[in-house]
């Protein structure tokens, strides 16, 4: 039996054919490890986002009153682009910043972050970088009383607003939070 041998217009069909489906298949390749990596970028923010929610909201929640000279006076107010409150922090690694402390939430512009510092009653002060990125941000506050969002909270106001809306502008787009303060006092 005699074999016969390809010719070379077989191979080269062949090459082809073979060049073609490997460029098909690099190319989704390629595609599923772009995919992969925005998903993956996409799942971190996602978490630093319920992370920062979940740090509001446990901070929000455990406002305490102020009190002066006999009068009691609502622990939070907004002044020059920083919301300033008191809340009563039960556990901490250090235990001097267990204890009832005052905050302060602002946009650091030179570091471009969402950021939050905390004093104790004896001086101390600790700062932490909330979210980093944020070019622009802005915070709202829901009256109950008046039933409408309000662009500002007087630092005389006996209350505390119902809601804080936090709007983070980053270059992914716009963020927003909405955080409920439970002990409206």
């Amino acid at each position: 039996m005699k074999r016969r041998s390809f010719s070379l217009l077989e191979i080269l069909i062949s090459i082809s054919i073979a060049a073609i489906l490997f460029g098909v298949l690099f190319s989704k390749v390629r595609d599923f490890v772009f995919l992969r990596k925005e998903i993956g970028s996409a799942e971190q923010e996602c978490f630093e986002r319920q992370a920062l929610q979940i740090r509001l909201e446990d901070l929000f929640s455990n406002l305490t009153a102020t009190e002066k000279e006999g009068e009691f006076s609502a622990p939070f107010y907004y002044k020059d682009q920083k919301i300033y409150f008191q809340a009563v922090r039960e556990i901490d690694i250090d235990p001097s910043f267990a204890a009832k402390l005052s905050y302060t939430l602002w946009l650091d512009p030179q570091t471009k972050t969402l950021s939050l510092s905390c004093k104790t009653p004896d001086g101390s002060e600790r700062k932490e970088i909330l979210s980093s990125g944020v070019h622009n941000c802005s915070f709202r506050f829901f009256s109950e009383k008046e039933a409408k969002w309000e662009d500002l909270w007087p630092q005389n106001s006996k209350k505390s607003p119902s809601f804080v809306q936090i709007i983070c502008k980053k270059k992914t787009g716009e963020i927003e939070y909405l955080i409920p303060i439970l002990s409206s006092i």
